[in-house]
């Protein structure tokens, strides 16, 4: 089990997989090649890297992965990095984590343990991103679940998990900008080689991660 779940999480470090991932996720990439986003726009910046990186070295090693909080304990990310948006006047980047997940149902739903890594990666920014009541400053956050290996059910599905505002009387106030800092994605792959998904996305990561399953 831990072979495996160390060669998937191999197989997503690589930048170019990264960045189609990115694309597909991402709104603000859908116009751009993976080229241009794996070259361009994930950031490779030793400064924040956990490992000092040569400018071609074609794996993600990214922010740190580990999250530790005296009171909260230690969350361990499989890949945390930094994404610059593209066409904005100021630098704005945003905070994507990609987990691997192998069980559908590990003992608790997944959007819940989701929900938890982002909460960990709004707060770990205080001191970081964002001093004091500096909130307006704090970076959206994406984390993204690959499952590999989910029951029929659930199979070539895509679902998106975020914060809105619901206006119940009167007229919306903030902007989406000022909410919408969170953002899960839980996509479901497929075992079943003959089917197609009519997903560029899913028929991606089905292709690329069936040779690690089926050596597992």
């Amino acid at each position: 089990e831990k072979t495996f779940d160390a060669a998937c999480k191999k197989v997503l470090s690589k930048k170019a997989i990264l960045a189609y991932i990115v694309k597909k996720t991402i709104p603000e990439f859908e116009d751009y090649s993976v080229r241009e986003i794996e070259s361009l726009y994930i950031e490779n910046d030793p400064e924040i890297s956990n490992v000092r990186l040569a400018n071609k070295n074609p794996y993600i090693h990214g922010m740190n992965t580990e999250d530790t909080d005296m009171e909260e304990g230690t969350v361990r990310f499989d890949l945390l990095f930094y994404v610059r948006l593209p066409l904005e006047e100021v630098l704005t980047k945003v905070i994507v984590n990609v987990e691997a997940q192998g069980k559908f149902s590990p003992g608790y739903p997944i959007p819940k343990r989701m929900v938890y890594y982002m909460a960990r990666m709004i707060s770990s920014q205080h001191g970081r991103e964002f001093v004091k009541s500096h909130y307006e400053e704090i970076k959206k956050v994406y984390s993204i679940w690959i499952c590999m290996d989910p029951p029929l059910y659930a199979a070539n599905t895509i679902n998106r998990y975020g914060m809105r505002e619901a206006n119940v009387y009167g007229k919306p106030l903030y902007e989406k900008k000022d909410y919408d800092l969170m953002e899960g994605i839980l996509i479901c792959l497929s075992q079943d080689e003959e089917e197609a998904s009519g997903s560029d996305l899913l028929d991606f990561l089905n292709t690329t991660f069936r040779k690690t399953m089926s050596a597992k």
